[in-house]
C-alpha cells in the first residue's frame, strides 16, 4: 500500500492535495502558495493586513521576519515532545509567548464587547437599515491580492469591528500569529509548533526548527504526491489487472474530507481542470452508513478504482472502517492477491506501521 508520510505539522496541506490532484489538477495547476500569503517586494502579508478601500479599518501588523516561514512535511521522526527553537539567519533568540493563564474573557475589551453586545440587541438597526449604510458596507468590504472579503451582512457595526480589533490587540493576538510563522509551540495540548505555514513557501525558502530545515521536507512530500499522480494520470501506475486507475473514492471524515472536498469543488468548473479530468471520477466517502457506502461504491469498476485513505493516525474508526469494507469489496473481486491492496489503495498518514500493517 503506497504511502505518503506527513508529519503532523504539514498534514492539512498533504491530504488536501493528493486526491484533487490525481483525478483533476495537472502538474501545472499544483499550487499551495496561497494568495492570502505571498513573498511581495522581501515581506509577507497576511491577511489580517488587508486594508479597506476606504481605509485600515481591518489592518494588524504581522509581518514575520523575512527570513523565515513556516512548516513540515517530514517522516516518522516526530519530535512533538521536543523543545522546537526556531533558528533564523540572523541567530535571534526567538520570543517566547505565553499561554498559561490566558482568559479573553477576563480582559477589558471583552466587558466592554459583552456590553455592546447587550445594548446593540437593543438599539441596533435591522439588517436591511445596516445595508443601506454606504461607509459601513466600505469599511466591512475588503481585497487582498484577488480575494474579497465582504461581512457586511453580519450583524454588526463599525464599532463593532473597532472593538473586537482592540480585543484582538489585548490578546497580542499580532505576537501569537509571529509565533506561529516563528515555529513556537502555539499547540499547548500537545506541546508541539503549528508550521503547515510552511506549505505555501517556495523551493529554496527554509525554516530551521531543531537545526532541522521543514520546508525541504514539505516539498519532498509534495514532489511524492505529483510525482504519483502523474503516474496515475499518465496510466503508468495501474491497477491489479492493468487497467489504467481513472475512479478514484477519496475515504476521510471531518478535515480529511471537507478539506479535499472544498479544493475539488473549487476547481471542478476550472477549464484546465475540467480537461485533465475528463474521463475520471473522483467520489468521497466519510460516513459509515451504509447507504453513503453504497453510494460510493455505486457504478464502479473495481479495475479501474482507487482508493485514497486519509487518516493522520490511521486509527480514525469511521475511516478505518470504510477502508476495511473497501478492502473487502476489492478482495471480493480479485481475491486475497498481494497486489490487489497495493495496486488500489493508497494512504496519506504518519503511521507508516499501521499502513503496512493494513497491506
Amino acid at each position: 500500500m503506497a504511502c505518503f508520510v506527513s508529519s503532523p505539522n504539514a498534514w492539512i496541506g498533504h491530504r488536501l492535495v493528493t486526491a484533487a490532484s490525481v483525478v483533476s489538477i495537472s502538474s501545472r495547476s499544483i499550487s499551495l502558495h496561497s494568495p492570502l500569503w505571498t513573498r511581495r517586494t522581501g515581506q509577507y502579508h497576511a491577511l489580517s493586513n488587508m486594508t479597506s478601500r476606504r481605509g485600515s479599518i481591518l489592518r494588524m501588523d504581522v509581518t514575520p521576519p523575512s527570513s523565515q516561514s513556516s512548516t513540515t512535511s517530514s517522516s516518522s521522526t516526530d519530535t512533538a515532545n521536543a523543545a522546537h527553537t526556531t533558528t533564523s539567519s540572523t541567530e535571534e533568540t526567538p520570543h517566547e509567548v505565553s499561554y498559561e493563564g490566558w482568559k479573553p474573557h477576563t480582559l477589558p475589551a471583552w466587558k466592554e464587547l459583552e456590553d455592546h453586545a447587550k445594548m446593540s440587541a437593543i438599539t441596533r438597526p435591522h439588517l436591511k437599515e445596516l445595508l443601506g449604510d454606504v461607509q459601513r458596507c466600505l469599511g466591512m468590504f475588503h481585497e487582498y491580492d484577488g480575494i474579497v472579503l465582504d461581512f457586511s451582512r453580519e450583524l454588526m457595526t463599525l464599532e463593532t469591528v473597532g472593538l473586537l480589533m482592540k480585543l484582538a490587540e489585548e490578546v497580542g493576538l499580532g505576537e501569537k500569529i509571529q509565533a506561529m510563522f516563528r515555529g513556537d509551540h502555539i499547540n499547548v495540548s500537545e506541546d508541539r509548533s503549528v508550521l503547515h505555514t510552511a506549505l505555501r513557501m517556495p523551493k529554496g525558502e527554509s525554516l530551521i526548527v531543531d537545526g532541522h530545515d521543514v520546508v525541504e521536507d514539505v516539498h519532498k512530500v509534495l514532489d511524492k504526491i505529483r510525482d504519483f499522480s502523474e503516474r496515475v494520470r499518465a496510466g503508468e501506475f495501474v491497477g491489479c489487472t492493468g487497467k489504467p486507475l481513472t475512479e478514484v473514492v477519496a475515504i476521510g471524515i471531518g478535515g480529511s474530507f471537507l478539506g479535499p472536498a472544498f479544493v475539488s469543488t473549487a476547481l471542478e468548473t476550472a477549464p484546465d481542470c475540467q480537461s485533465n479530468a475528463a474521463g475520471r471520477k473522483l467520489r468521497f466517502l466519510a460516513n459509515v452508513d451504509p447507504a453513503d457506502i453504497s453510494r460510493a461504491l455505486s457504478g464502479l469498476d473495481p479495475e479501474s478504482t482507487l482508493f485514497v485513505v486519509i487518516s493522520k493516525t490511521f486509527t480514525t474508526a469511521e475511516t478505518m472502517l470504510n477502508a476495511r469494507t473497501a478492502r473487502a469489496w476489492l478482495k471480493a473481486q480479485f481475491g486475497d492477491g498481494e497486489d490487489v491492496v497495493k495496486k488500489h489503495m493508497v494512504a496519506i498518514s504518519t503511521n507508516i506501521e499501521k499502513v503496512r500493517q493494513f497491506g
